[in-house]
């Protein structure tokens, strides 16, 4: 596909059984729809106008995408592949990757602003972000290897495992309350602040770092 344009509520079904590929920028007025099992291979922008956008199946990153659903959800079945940029504008909608994310590590993963966000399969990037969310983020493993390591703001947050290198940091800034069940393997200091209650049920190891809690 190269760009696809939908106005009048339009929406944008593909089901396909072999290989799909996205070239062009999509600018949707209704839901995005993919299944049928084919691999999805996306090198495309997608926007909707509050609307949903959803990959049933294995999604591979050709190049950056940003996808903007102006408070629809975005929800990816599979596996989100692919050594490029990952940026997702959700407003108040929610996002859910319900495969792993970066099985061929990704590079900047960034959640823009969101509802609530899934990713219990985990995420392996150079760098993860979450500059706004007004829900719970939930996460499995997380695993970076650049300097600029995690970046986490929102609301409520609980993880799974974060492991960083490279001099990676761990920063959060949650306004409600964050758990910890995993273990942090961090390559740089970890710091926490934003005024929400933290619950503690993992060990935390640095090389040579400070690990700070502004909250108790």
């Amino acid at each position: 596909f190269d760009t696809l344009t939908t106005t009048g509520t339009g929406v944008f079904t593909l089901v396909n059984s072999g290989a799909a590929t996205f070239a062009g920028t999509l600018s949707l007025d209704g839901d995005l729809n993919q299944s049928g099992g084919g691999a999805v291979s996306l090198g495309a922008n997608i926007t909707t106008t509050g609307d949903l956008i959803h990959f049933t199946n294995g999604v591979t990153l050709t190049s950056g995408v940003t996808l903007t659903s102006a408070n629809g959800n975005i929800t990816f079945d599979s596996t989100v592949d692919g050594a490029q940029n990952l940026t997702v504008v959700a407003g108040t909608g929610d996002v859910t990757f319900t495969g792993a994310v970066g099985g061929t590590r990704l590079a900047v993963f960034t959640i823009t602003s969101a509802h609530d966000v899934t990713a219990s399969a985990g995420i392996t990037a150079s760098q993860i972000v979450q500059t706004a969310g007004s829900g719970t983020s939930t996460f499995g493993a997380l695993n970076t290897n650049s300097a600029s390591g995690i970046s986490l703001t929102g609301s409520a947050f609980a993880f799974g495992t974060v492991t960083t290198t490279g001099t990676g940091v761990f920063t959060l800034v949650n306004s409600a309350a964050a758990s910890f069940a995993g273990a942090l393997s961090l390559d740089g200091a970890f710091a926490q602040s934003g005024g929400g209650a933290i619950s503690l049920g993992a060990n935390i190891t640095t090389t040579g770092d400070v690990i700070q809690f502004t909250n108790g």
